[in-house]
Protein backbone atom coordinates (compact mmCIF):
# COMPACT_ATOMS: atom_id res chain seq x y z
CA UNK A 1 0.00 0.00 0.00
CA UNK A 2 1.35 3.58 -0.81
CA UNK A 3 1.23 5.88 1.44
CA UNK A 4 1.17 9.36 0.54
CA UNK A 5 4.36 11.55 1.05
CA UNK A 6 4.57 13.72 3.95
CA UNK A 7 3.51 17.44 4.42
CA UNK A 8 0.77 16.25 1.02
CA UNK A 9 -3.60 15.72 1.95
CA UNK A 10 -5.17 12.83 1.64
CA UNK A 11 -7.20 12.19 -0.99
CA UNK A 12 -10.79 12.69 -0.85
CA UNK A 13 -12.87 9.45 -1.00
CA UNK A 14 -16.00 9.23 -2.77
CA UNK A 15 -19.46 10.19 -1.15
CA UNK A 16 -21.47 7.26 -0.42
CA UNK A 17 -24.98 7.44 -1.59
CA UNK A 18 -27.57 6.73 1.10
CA UNK A 19 -31.00 7.16 -0.19
CA UNK A 20 -33.12 9.87 2.28
CA UNK A 21 -36.32 7.86 2.10
CA UNK A 22 -36.10 3.55 2.21
CA UNK A 23 -37.89 1.78 -1.19
CA UNK A 24 -40.12 0.10 1.10
CA UNK A 25 -41.63 3.06 2.50
CA UNK A 26 -43.53 4.09 -0.94
CA UNK A 27 -45.70 1.47 -1.37
CA UNK A 28 -46.27 1.25 3.07
CA UNK A 29 -47.42 5.39 2.66
CA UNK A 30 -49.54 4.26 -0.79
CA UNK A 31 -50.97 1.62 1.14
CA UNK A 32 -52.07 3.26 3.76
CA UNK A 33 -53.68 6.33 1.80
CA UNK A 34 -56.00 3.67 -0.23
CA UNK A 35 -57.22 2.14 3.03
CA UNK A 36 -57.72 5.50 4.81
CA UNK A 37 -60.12 6.47 1.59
CA UNK A 38 -61.86 2.85 1.58
CA UNK A 39 -62.98 3.26 5.61
CA UNK A 40 -63.99 7.28 4.80
CA UNK A 41 -66.23 5.73 1.92
CA UNK A 42 -67.48 2.69 3.86
CA UNK A 43 -68.39 5.32 6.76
CA UNK A 44 -69.47 8.33 4.84
CA UNK A 45 -70.93 7.28 2.02
CA UNK A 46 -71.58 3.15 2.01
CA UNK A 47 -72.91 3.01 5.34
CA UNK A 48 -77.10 2.41 5.74
CA UNK A 49 -79.35 5.58 6.24
CA UNK A 50 -81.03 4.53 9.35
CA UNK A 51 -85.03 4.29 8.79
CA UNK A 52 -88.08 5.31 11.37
CA UNK A 53 -89.91 2.00 12.63
CA UNK A 54 -93.21 2.47 11.05
CA UNK A 55 -95.87 4.13 13.32
CA UNK A 56 -93.08 5.44 15.21
CA UNK A 57 -93.91 9.16 16.21
CA UNK A 58 -91.79 11.76 13.89
CA UNK A 59 -88.93 13.16 15.63
CA UNK A 60 -89.46 16.53 14.17
CA UNK A 61 -92.18 18.33 11.98
CA UNK A 62 -91.36 20.99 9.40
CA UNK A 63 -94.20 23.29 8.59
CA UNK A 64 -94.08 24.82 4.87
CA UNK A 65 -93.65 28.77 5.19
CA UNK A 66 -97.04 30.62 4.93
CA UNK A 67 -98.07 32.27 1.63
CA UNK A 68 -97.06 35.32 0.69
CA UNK A 69 -99.70 38.03 0.74
CA UNK A 70 -98.74 41.34 -0.64
CA UNK A 71 -100.36 44.17 0.81
CA UNK A 72 -100.82 47.25 -0.89
CA UNK A 73 -99.14 50.51 0.72
CA UNK A 74 -101.83 52.46 2.57
CA UNK A 75 -101.76 56.36 2.55
CA UNK A 76 -101.96 58.15 6.02
CA UNK A 77 -104.00 61.30 5.37
CA UNK A 78 -101.71 64.21 6.64
CA UNK A 79 -103.43 65.35 9.88
CA UNK A 80 -104.21 69.59 9.79
CA UNK A 81 -102.83 71.51 12.24
CA UNK A 82 -105.31 73.49 14.28
CA UNK A 83 -104.76 75.66 16.61
CA UNK A 84 -105.12 73.94 20.26
CA UNK A 85 -107.47 77.07 22.83
CA UNK A 86 -105.54 78.21 24.96
CA UNK A 87 -106.03 81.00 27.75
CA UNK A 88 -108.40 83.32 26.15
CA UNK A 89 -106.97 86.68 24.50
CA UNK A 90 -106.93 89.77 26.66
CA UNK A 91 -107.11 93.25 24.75
CA UNK A 92 -104.29 95.15 25.62
CA UNK A 93 -104.26 97.24 28.13
CA UNK A 94 -106.81 95.23 30.37
CA UNK A 95 -106.70 93.02 32.72
CA UNK A 96 -108.06 89.19 32.01
CA UNK A 97 -107.28 85.60 32.29
CA UNK A 98 -104.02 84.80 30.45
CA UNK A 99 -103.13 88.90 31.13
CA UNK A 100 -99.76 89.92 32.96
CA UNK A 101 -100.49 92.46 35.51
CA UNK A 102 -97.95 94.71 37.71
CA UNK A 103 -98.18 95.11 41.22
CA UNK A 104 -99.06 99.06 42.25
CA UNK A 105 -100.24 101.45 44.66
CA UNK A 106 -99.45 99.56 47.86
CA UNK A 107 -97.73 102.36 49.78
CA UNK A 108 -94.80 99.93 50.61
CA UNK A 109 -97.25 97.83 52.72
CA UNK A 110 -97.18 94.90 50.23
CA UNK A 111 -99.97 93.36 48.02
CA UNK A 112 -101.68 90.31 50.20
CA UNK A 113 -102.12 87.97 47.57
CA UNK A 114 -104.83 85.17 49.47
CA UNK A 115 -106.16 81.64 49.35
CA UNK A 116 -109.00 82.13 48.29
CA UNK A 117 -110.81 86.26 46.30
CA UNK A 118 -112.25 87.50 50.22
CA UNK A 119 -110.33 89.68 52.95
CA UNK A 120 -110.59 86.79 55.65
CA UNK A 121 -108.62 84.42 53.15
CA UNK A 122 -105.51 83.28 54.44
CA UNK A 123 -102.43 85.30 53.30
CA UNK A 124 -99.77 83.23 51.18
CA UNK A 125 -97.60 85.73 49.91
CA UNK A 126 -96.94 89.47 50.29
CA UNK A 127 -96.26 90.43 46.71
CA UNK A 128 -93.92 94.15 46.34
CA UNK A 129 -94.89 96.99 43.97
CA UNK A 130 -93.95 96.61 40.36
CA UNK A 131 -93.90 93.23 40.78
CA UNK A 132 -95.04 91.04 37.74
CA UNK A 133 -97.57 88.20 37.63
CA UNK A 134 -99.60 86.18 35.52
CA UNK A 135 -103.45 86.02 35.35
CA UNK A 136 -104.85 82.69 35.88
CA UNK A 137 -108.45 83.24 37.19
CA UNK A 138 -111.06 86.04 37.98
CA UNK A 139 -112.98 87.84 38.05
CA UNK A 140 -114.82 87.00 41.65
CA UNK A 141 -116.25 89.50 43.81
CA UNK A 142 -115.61 89.26 47.71
CA UNK A 143 -116.13 90.99 50.57
CA UNK A 144 -117.08 94.11 48.16
CA UNK A 145 -113.90 93.94 45.75
CA UNK A 146 -112.86 92.43 42.59
CA UNK A 147 -110.45 89.19 43.01
CA UNK A 148 -108.30 88.15 40.75
CA UNK A 149 -105.94 84.55 41.05
CA UNK A 150 -102.34 85.65 40.01
CA UNK A 151 -99.39 83.37 39.82
CA UNK A 152 -95.25 84.03 39.97
CA UNK A 153 -93.82 84.52 36.28
CA UNK A 154 -90.71 83.14 37.15
CA UNK A 155 -91.87 81.70 40.61
CA UNK A 156 -94.99 79.83 40.44
CA UNK A 157 -95.44 78.74 43.94
CA UNK A 158 -96.37 82.60 44.48
CA UNK A 159 -99.66 81.92 43.99
CA UNK A 160 -102.91 83.79 45.11
CA UNK A 161 -105.81 85.95 45.10
CA UNK A 162 -105.12 89.68 44.85
CA UNK A 163 -108.00 92.65 44.64
CA UNK A 164 -107.72 94.51 41.52
CA UNK A 165 -107.73 98.19 42.97
CA UNK A 166 -103.73 97.49 43.38
CA UNK A 167 -103.07 95.82 39.67
CA UNK A 168 -102.27 97.16 36.37
CA UNK A 169 -102.24 95.51 33.28
CA UNK A 170 -98.11 95.17 32.10
CA UNK A 171 -96.48 94.27 28.59
CA UNK A 172 -95.40 90.65 28.19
Amino acid sequence: MDSPPAGSAPEPSAPASAPLIPWWVWPLGIGIALFLVAAVWIVAIAAPIPVQPAGAPPQFTVYPPPPFTPVPPTLAPTPYVTATLGLPTVMPGTIGVGARVEVTGTSGDGLRLRDAPTTSGKILYLADDHEIFNVVDGPKTGSGYTWWELQGVFDTTQQGWAVENFLKPSSP
